[in-house]
C-alpha cells in the first residue's frame, strides 16, 4: 500500500476490491464517516464502493487501456492457480483539500479526482486449507458470494466487477472476458446445438465422465485433476494436468474397473465423432471448479473446448451407464482391492508392532557400545553388498519405526544423493532399528538421528558416517572399522533376530487362535439364536392352528414340490403316517416356505430338508420341533424340545 500511494497527493479514501460480497463491507462506523465527509482512513470493500459510487467514469480509449492491462495480470494469476487477489483504490479529492502533486502513475477522471490503482496480495495459492475454507463457508452462505472460491472462478468473477461496476463504459472493444476461454465456450456450444442427431451428445458425455471423476473421489479420494488419456486402444486414468500447449503432466496412475475403461474408451470415440476437427482426441482432463461443479476439459494444444456442468446431473448419467454387469464387475474389483488393502494392512501392523517391541525393549536394556554398533552397521553393509552385489554407498534412513536402506552418497555439505532401494529381512531391519537408536543414545545432540552411511574406506576396512541433512551440524565420521570383526557380529544378530521373530510369531499365532475361537464362538451363538428364533416361529405357527384351526395331535410339514403342505399326520421311525391337509391363505404358506429355506441354510448336512414334525408332549402345554430325515445316512433327526407353548 506505501509503495503504491507513494505519490505527492493526500489520499483521502481507500478500497480493497475482490468482487465478492459476503463479508466484503467496512464497519457502519466508517461508513457513516466516508458518507459524510468524503474521507475515511479505514480500508473501505466492495459494497461500499459499489454503494457509494457510481464507478470510475473513464474515457473509452483510458477504459480500454486499463481493462487490457487487468486482462493480462487477471490470467497469470489464474494459470499459476492464485486466488483472493485484490484491486486497491485510492482516491484523492482535491475538493476535499491536502496535498496535490502532478498525477504521476496515477489515473485522472474527469471529475478532477485521481485514482492509483494496483492488484496486491497476489500470492496466495488455492491450498488445502483454502479449499476447507471454502468448503465450509459455502454451507451457510451463497457460494458464489464467498471470497475464497477457486481461481477460476474467482477470476472470471474478478473481471466481471472491474468491467460492470468499477470502471462501468458504454465502449463494447474494452473487454475483460478471455478470448480463448469465449471461443472455446462458444465452439462447445455449438457442438452441442448440432449433436442432436449425433451417437451421443457432447454435454452427456461430459456429464458421464464428471460422474466417473466425483464417483472415484469418494472410494479413492485423491488431489488434483483426472486426466483421462489414450493409449493405444485403451483409456488409462491419472492424477495430473494438462497445460496450454497440450502437453501432459502426469503424477500417478489410478486403477478403474475394466468395465468402466470400456466405457471411457467409448466416451472417448463418441466424443470425437461429435466434436471432429475441434478435438485432437488425446486427452480429458476434468477438475471441480466449485463444490456442485466440474470442468470438462477436451485438450487441445490451443487450449480444447471446455465444458461446466453440475455434478448432480452427472451422478444420475453415471448411474444410468453403469448398472447391470458393470456395477458387479466393479464390485468384485472393489472387493479384490479391499482384500489385498487389508492383507498389506495385516502385514504393516505385524512389522509395526515387531518395530515398537523393539522401541519399547530400548528403554530396559543397557545400550550397545559405539564399537559394538559401529561393527553391527558395517557387517550389514558387507552383508548386503555380498548378496545384493551393489557398488558405492549403503544409506540407511530411520523413518519413525522404520528404515530404508538406499544405495547412494552424500557430499560434503550433508546433501544426499541416493539410489535405488534395497529390501533387507524384516529380522535385520528390526535390530538396525535398534543400533540407530542406541547411536543415537550415546551420540545425543552431535547427530540428528536419521541418516547414516556405511563406506568403503580401504579393502578390509569402512567408514561410518553419522549424517546430519540439515547442514546445523558436521557429520559424525567414525571408523575404520576391519571387516573380519564386521561379519562375526552380523552373523551373531541374525540368529538372535531370527530367534525373537520366532518367538514372536508363536505369540501371534496364539493370539490369532483365540481371536479365531472367540469369533466361532461367536458365530455359533449366533447361528443358535436365529435356529430358536425360527423354531419359536413354527410352535407359535402350531398353536395358533391348534386354537383356531381346529388342529389336535401332531403337525407336518412336508416338501411337495418348491412348497411346503400342511399335514395332521405323525413320524414313527422316520416314516410319516400322513392324516387330512390344512388348508392355508398363500401368504403365510410362502412364509412356511421361506422359513424352511433359512432353516435348511442354518442346518445344513444335518437335515434333509424334507419334513418337520411338531408333536405334542403327552400330558404338558409343550411340544417338540424334530426336523426330520428319513435316510438313515443324514444321521439322526435333529429335535429341538420340548417348549412351552407359553413361549
Amino acid at each position: 500500500m506505501q509503495n503504491l500511494f507513494a505519490g505527492s497527493s493526500a489520499i483521502h479514501a481507500r478500497f480493497d476490491l475482490k468482487g465478492s460480497k459476503h463479508g466484503r463491507s467496512a464497519g457502519q462506523q466508517d461508513k457513516q464517516t466516508f458518507q459524510t465527509t468524503g474521507k475515511c482512513a479505514s480500508i473501505l470493500k466492495d459494497i461500499d464502493f459499489e454503494e457509494s459510487s457510481a464507478g470510475i467514469t473513464l474515457p473509452d480509449g483510458e477504459r480500454s487501456r486499463i481493462l487490457s492491462r487487468l486482462h493480462d495480470d487477471v490470467a497469470l494469476l489464474k494459470k499459476f492457480l492464485l486466488m483472493d487477489y485484490s484491486l486497491l483504490v485510492g482516491v484523492h479529492n482535491p475538493a476535499l483539500g491536502g496535498e496535490s502533486g502532478p498525477c504521476v502513475d496515477c489515473i485522472a477522471g474527469p471529475d478532477g479526482k485521481k485514482y492509483y490503482l494496483g492488484i496486491i496480495d497476489i500470492l496466495q495459492v488455492y491450498s488445502g486449507s483454502k479449499k476447507a475454507e471454502s468448503f465450509l463457508k459455502s454451507i451457510p452462505f451463497d457460494s458464489k458470494e464467498i471470497s475464497c472460491v477457486g481461481p477460476i472462478l474467482y477470476a472470471s468473477r474478478f473481471k466481471k466487477f472491474m468491467m460492470e461496476i468499477v470502471f462501468p463504459g458504454q465502449d463494447q472493444s474494452a473487454t475483460l472476458i478471455d478470448e480463448d476461454e469465449q471461443k472455446a465456450q462458444d465452439r462447445a456450444n455449438q457442438v452441442i446445438r448440432d449433436s442432436a442427431n449425433a451417437k451421443q451428445g457432447v454435454e452427456s458425455i461430459s456429464q458421464f465422465l464428471v460422474g466417473v471423476y466425483v464417483a472415484m473421489l469418494k472410494i479413492e479420494p485423491f488431489a488434483g485433476q483426472l486426466v483421462l488419456h489414450r493409449t493405444g486402444s485403451t483409456v488409462a486414468f491419472s492424477v495430473g494436468k494438462v497445460d496450454n500447449s497440450g502437453a501432459m503432466q502426469l503424477a500417478e496412475g489410478i486403477d478403474v474397473p475394466d468395465e468402466l475403461e470400456q466405457q471411457a474408451v467409448l466416451a472417448f470415440a463418441d466424443a470425437k465423432i461429435n466434436l471432429g476437427a475441434d478435438w485432437v482426441g488425446n486427452a480429458i482432463v476434468l477438475d471441480m471448479v466449485e463444490d456442485d461443479m466440474c470442468n470438462v476439459t477436451f485438450a487441445n494444444p490451443d487450449g480444447g473446448v471446455t465444458l461446466q456442468l453440475p455434478r448432480e446431473a452427472a451422478m444420475n448419467v453415471l448411474e444410468e451407464v453403469t448398472e447391470g454387469e458393470r456395477l458387479k464387475a466393479e464390485a468384485a474389483s472393489q472387493a479384490a482391492r479391499e482384500a489385498r488393502a487389508q492383507a498389506a494392512l495385516a502385514e504393516a501392523r505385524q512389522k509395526q508392532v515387531v518395530r515398537m517391541q523393539a522401541a519399547s525393549a530400548h528403554s530396559s536394556r543397557e545400550a550397545q557400545s559405539i564399537p559394538n554398533i559401529l561393527e553391527f552397521l558395517v557387517g550389514v553393509y558387507l552383508l548386503l553388498k555380498k548378496e545384493g552385489n551393489f557398488t558405492g554407498e549403503l544409506v540407511l534412513e530411520k523413518k519413525g519405526f522404520d528404515v530404508v536402506f538406499n544405495v547412494g552418497s552424500v557430499n560434503d555439505a550433508g546433501v544426499l544423493s541416493l539410489g535405488a532401494d534395497i529390501d533387507v529381512p524384516e529380522e535385520l531391519l528390526t535390530q538396525v532399528l535398534r543400533a540407530l537408536m542406541d547411536a543415537k543414545q550415546h551420540l545425543g545432540a552431535d547427530w540428528e538421528g536419521s541418516v547414516v552411511i556405511v563406506d568403503t574406506q580401504e579393502e578390509d576396512s569402512s567408514n561410518v558416517v553419522f549424517v546430519n541433512p540439515s547442514g546445523k551440524l558436521v557429520n559424525v565420521v567414525l571408523g575404520p572399522v576391519p571387516w573380519e570383526a564386521a561379519a562375526n557380529v552380523v552373523e551373531d544378530v541374525k540368529d538372535i533376530a531370527k530367534r525373537e521373530a520366532a518367538e514372536l510369531a508363536e505369540k501371534q499365532k496364539v493370539a490369532q487362535d483365540r481371536e479365531a475361537k472367540a469369533r466361532q464362538n461367536s458365530e455359533r451363538a449366533a447361528l443358535e439364536q436365529e435356529v430358536a428364533s425360527i423354531v419359536q416361529w413354527l410352535m407359535g405357527f402350531y398353536v395358533t392352528l391348534c386354537k383356531e384351526g381346529g388342529v389336535q395331535g401332531d403337525l407336518s410339514l412336508i416338501k411337495s414340490d418348491s412348497s411346503f403342505r400342511i399335514n395332521m399326520g405323525t413320524a414313527r421311525q422316520g416314516t410319516f403316517i400322513e392324516g387330512d391337509d390344512v388348508d392355508l391363505p398363500a401368504d403365510l404358506c410362502e412364509e412356511v416356505k421361506d422359513m424352511m429355506a433359512r432353516m435348511s441354510s442354518l442346518l445344513g448336512d444335518t437335515w434333509e430338508g424334507v419334513a418337520v414334525l411338531i408333536n405334542r408332549v403327552q400330558g404338558e402345554p409343550a411340544s417338540n420341533v424334530i426336523f426330520v430325515n428319513s435316510d438313515p445316512k443324514s444321521g439322526e433327526s435333529v429335535t429341538f424340545g420340548p417348549i412351552p407353548w407359553s413361549r
